[in-house]
């Protein structure tokens, strides 16, 4: 028998995408799921399918709404309201304008931070709408860090 592997990105993003994901969870339809941390509904989510036995990643997003860490300290990434420029502005620029120490530096917050929130390392990094190479750099570099690269989720 064939078996398929379906995840679901953006858990966070949005009370109706929060809803949805914890649905298909608690319906056993769903087992892996990308989490972001820094937008307004994050917590919620994260409440919603904190007591399922799932593999649990951090969607790291470095898009949409404000960053973990303060603008100022990444300037390469935010535009002038504090905001991180969006997914249009990364994928389609002539060039990289991503600083590698910004980028790193905010990922390794939102790994931080999804401690906090869940009391244990995710499963997996991986990126949120952006198509960037340094933005991949970084994500590794913080895997191989925080000992994430070759491991196995277990539930």
């Amino acid at each position: 028998m064939k078996q398929i592997l379906l995840r679901a990105d953006d858990l966070g993003y949005s009370e109706g995408i929060n809803f949805g994901i914890a649905k298909l969870v608690t319906n056993n339809k769903l087992r892996t799921i990308g989490l972001i941390i820094n937008l307004t509904y994050s917590k919620n989510g994260y409440e919603l399918v904190k007591k399922e036995n799932i593999c649990l990643g951090l969607h790291s997003n470095i898009s949409n709404g404000y960053p973990i860490l303060n603008s100022k300290e990444i300037p390469s990434l935010v535009t002038a309201n504090g905001t991180f420029k969006s997914s249009k502005e990364y994928n389609h620029s002539m060039h990289n304008f991503v600083n590698y120490n910004d980028v790193y530096n905010e990922v390794e917050a939102q790994y931080l931070y999804f401690k906090k929130l869940t009391g244990r390392k995710p499963d997996y990094i991986d990126a949120h709408a952006v198509f960037n190479a340094t933005y991949f750099k970084a994500i590794e570099a913080v895997a191989l860090k925080y000992g994430l690269l070759g491991s196995v989720a277990k539930f």
